[in-house]
Formats: C-alpha cells, sequence, structure tokens
C-alpha cells in the first residue's frame, strides 16, 4: 500500500485504497470512517484557527499510526476515512487500537491547551472476498459510514464494526417507510376489526382497527415492525386517519375540482417537448385537439401541461393545472384507502344470532 501522507484528496484515496486492495487481495483489509464529535464546541469555544490545529493534528496522528499499513483523507470539517491492512481485521485488535487513539490523541490535544477531552465515533467495515472485485470504494466507505453513525448515536467514544443484520434491518427500515404510500394505494394494507366484547351483556359493543401489511416484496410485515418505523418518520397519520376524516377530506377534493374551470384555450399556442410547437383547434371541455404541422392529436388537461410534456406561456393555466393534477392524486389516495380491505367489519355490522353457553 503507498505510504500515508498528511493532504491526500478524496480521490486519491479511492484511488489509492482500491489499488492496494484488488493488488493484494490475500491481505485483510478494513475501511475507518472517524468523527470528532462536537466539534462544533471546540469552534465556538476557542476558534476556527484553534479548531483547524486539532485537525491537523488529528490527521498527522493518524498518518504516523498507520505509517505503510494504510493510508487516510480528510472527508472534510472533523471527518476522516482509513485504510488499513495487515491484522486490522481482528476486531479485539481494532478496538484496542480505537482505544489507544482515544488516549493519545487526547493527551496530544491537551498539550495544546485543550481543556475538555474529545470524543471520537468510529466505524469500521471488514472487507470480504466478494468486496475485492465486486464492489466499488464508495460502497466500502457507506458501510463503514453506516457503522460509524451508530457509533455517533452512542454517549461518548465509541467505535463500532459494520453488522449485516443490523444493515438488513435499516434496508427493511428504508423500505417500509418509501413503499407506504404504494401499498395503500395497491391494496397492501388490510383493516382486520377486533371486536370488543361487553361480557354482561354478551353483545360485541365496539371494535378495533388494526393495520396489517403485506408487502410485495417483504412478505407479511409485523406491525411490531412497521409502526415504529412510521411513528419516527412521521407518516403514521396515513395510517390512523379515520373514515370520516377521509370522506370530508374527498367531499373537499371534489368540490374544488368542480370550482376549477379549464381556460377556453384555443387559438393557444402550445410548445410540446416531442411533436414542436402546436396550436389547439379545438377544445371540449379537459380533452384539446391540437395540430402539430400536419399532425392532429387529442390530448388531454391537465397531463398536457404537467410534468413536462408540453408548457405555454400562460403561467394561470399552467398552475391550474398543476392544482387539478394534485389534487387528483390526492383524490385517488384517499379512494384507495377507503377500499382497503377491513376485514371482519361486515360480522361486526350485521352479527349473527349466538347462544350463550352455561358454564360447567
Amino acid at each position: 500500500m503507498k505510504q500515508a501522507r498528511v493532504g491526500m484528496t478524496l480521490d486519491e484515496f479511492k484511488r489509492a485504497a482500491l489499488e492496494s486492495i484488488r493488488g493484494n487481495a490475500r491481505a485483510e483489509h478494513a475501511i475507518w470512517y472517524l468523527n470528532i464529535k462536537k466539534f462544533r464546541f471546540i469552534n465556538e469555544s476557542y476558534g476556527y484557527e484553534f479548531g483547524d490545529l486539532i485537525l491537523k493534528e488529528f490527521e498527522n496522528y493518524l498518518v504516523q499510526r498507520i505509517s505503510s499499513r494504510g493510508i487516510c483523507a480528510n472527508l472534510g470539517d472533523d471527518r476522516f476515512v482509513v485504510c488499513v491492512s495487515q491484522g486490522s481485521y481482528e476486531s479485539d485488535a481494532a478496538s484496542a487500537a480505537f482505544e489507544e487513539l482515544y488516549r493519545e490523541m487526547n493527551l496530544l490535544l491537551a498539550s495544546h491547551g485543550l481543556e475538555q477531552a474529545v470524543d471520537i465515533a468510529a466505524g469500521v467495515y471488514f472487507l470480504t472476498p466478494e468486496d475485492v472485485e465486486a464492489r466499488d470504494i464508495d460502497y466500502l466507505i457507506d458501510q463503514a459510514n453506516a457503522a460509524h453513525r451508530r457509533a455517533r448515536e452512542q454517549g461518548g467514544s465509541h467505535v463500532i464494526f459494520f453488522d449485516y443484520a443490523y444493515a438488513e434491518k435499516i434496508r427493511r427500515a428504508n423500505m417500509i417507510e418509501v413503499d407506504l404510500g404504494n401499498a395503500i394505494a395497491a391494496g397492501e394494507i388490510e383493516v382486520w376489526m377486533q371486536p370488543l366484547l361487553d361480557f354482561v351483556k354478551g353483545e360485541v359493543v365496539a371494535a378495533e382497527a388494526l393495520a396489517r401489511w403485506n408487502h410485495a416484496k417483504l412478505g407479511r410485515i409485523s406491525p411490531a415492525e412497521f409502526i415504529p418505523v412510521l411513528e419516527s418518520a412521521g407518516k403514521i397519520g396515513q395510517l390512523t386517519q379515520t373514515r370520516e376524516e377521509l370522506n370530508r377530506r374527498l367531499g373537499e377534493i371534489t368540490k374544488e375540482l368542480e370550482d376549477l374551470a379549464y381556460p377556453e384555450m384555443v387559438g393557444w399556442t402550445l410548445v410540446h417537448r416531442l411533436y414542436g410547437e402546436g396550436i389547439v383547434e379545438q377544445q371540449n371541455d379537459a380533452v384539446l385537439t391540437i395540430r402539430y404541422g400536419d399532425t392532429e392529436r387529442r390530448q388531454k388537461l391537465p397531463a398536457v401541461l404537467t410534468g413536462g410534456t408540453a408548457s405555454t406561456d400562460n403561467t394561470d393555466a399552467m398552475e391550474m393545472c398543476a392544482r387539478v393534477e394534485s389534487l387528483e392524486k390526492e383524490r385517488t389516495s384517499i379512494e384507495s384507502k377507503l377500499k382497503l380491505n377491513w376485514h371482519g367489519l361486515d360480522a361486526l355490522l350485521n352479527p349473527q344470532p349466538h347462544s350463550r353457553r352455561s358454564r360447567v
């Protein structure tokens, strides 16, 4: 591996790291992602000049420590990335190295007048044989950074090693958060009605609506998994809206759409991204007949004026069409929610006669 040096740029680091990893596939490699925690406090308390000195000392220490076994680069501000080899893959050795880094760095910084101990967060990714040829360097840095983010969440100084199980948990959480809107529209979210019984009367007096998700790719997802994710992302309201609220909003959208009248556009010039300039020859409410040269095409509002398909100089028409499209999308989403499979609801609303059993 190339000799570590101060001032290596990120591009230089990536090239040198990849060259070392692929040029010496038998050697074990690790990517470290390090961060000086609460560095803003140092800048604000001691000044930016002192803060720059701390960063230089930190980089100098890393260069001296890894020597010919690795390389490092400053990613900007208080973040550093390191690629090392020769035994660095052992987690116990890596933990010991981190403890030594923390101790020696704080002794060094104290000699410069820093009165408060500096906490360091580090994430480490140990390369697998598959990483040598199949992965690019950005992927490897991202894996180390994923572990680093977990370390930052801890109090004090911590080093965290990349965990595939945790990464899979994060991947699933991201899919759950991103896919919620499509899942509602696709009918993947089902509402199961759990009856509440009055044991004195022996009757169903109410029901609790429980959401169940049959994800297209992940299969059935437990509420214990997806509800905390949606709560954390601030999206739980998309599941907890009542049918009354949805119907009320649907009525508001319908009323607004009825009040929005398309302008009379006959004679207008439209510029289509594929067909070029065209003239509106006829209009039947939302359907326009447009002539592009020798070709006559029928196109519908608002789609023709939204999404970059075509444009006109009339900004009011463009804004009105954008508003119509937004309302129609919201209406479609609400209608999808109202069509959810409310398992057990009919049985609760239309209970069958039942008999009480005597206790023996």
